[in-house]
């Protein structure tokens, strides 16, 4: 696997660094191990900022683009707005950038969002997606030599692996410094 939970302290480290101190989190399913590792991963990095997303800026559904939609659209009922939201998938993402655009919100002018993934359309989108990049070459190829090596020894003791990959920032389009303030 992935690390989800470095990999989202960068995320939230970035829109900290950004000047963003109003984060809002869009989730996923809450009973996701890696929808639960980036949601803690989130909250370390602001909480010991100081900048806690308030209770309303926190929305959790499937990993989809519907639940970055709807997720956008009930963050921005708060009467404070959050400037940036850090998204637990790419498709979650892409449903909050539709969001905003059709509420007239520009991204990253009004709203900075960071994805986690890097799909093959984060970079295709418009704007191009700031995201957590999944290392998913690595990973296959690990994975495929477990396989290999259990098929080729099938008496042998079969060797698990429990560690997780590193996962890196892309800064793309998607974010930029809050001049809101």
């Amino acid at each position: 696997g992935v690390d989800n939970l470095e990999g989202a302290r960068s995320a939230a480290r970035l829109l900290l660094q950004l000047g963003h101190r109003r984060v809002g989190l869009l989730l996923g399913p809450p009973t996701s191990r890696d929808a639960h590792e980036r949601k803690r991963g989130y909250l370390e990095v602001l909480e010991s900022a100081g900048a806690r997303p308030r209770p309303e800026w926190i929305f959790e559904g499937a990993f989809s683009a519907d639940t970055g939609r709807a997720g956008l659209a009930a963050v921005m009922r708060s009467r404070e707005r959050p400037t940036a939201v850090c998204c637990a998938s790419d498709e979650i993402a892409f449903g909050a950038i539709d969001a905003a655009r059709a509420s007239g919100l520009r991204c990253p002018a009004d709203l900075s969002v960071v994805g986690f993934d890097d799909g093959p359309w984060a970079n295709a989108c418009s704007p191009a997606l700031t995201t957590i990049r999944q290392p998913l070459a690595d990973m296959s190829e690990r994975a495929v030599s477990l396989i290999v090596e259990a098929a080729t020894h099938p008496n042998g003791v079969v060797r698990t692996e429990t560690s997780n990959m590193s996962a890196s920032i892309v800064i793309r389009e998607s974010t930029r410094a809050n001049v809101a303030g």
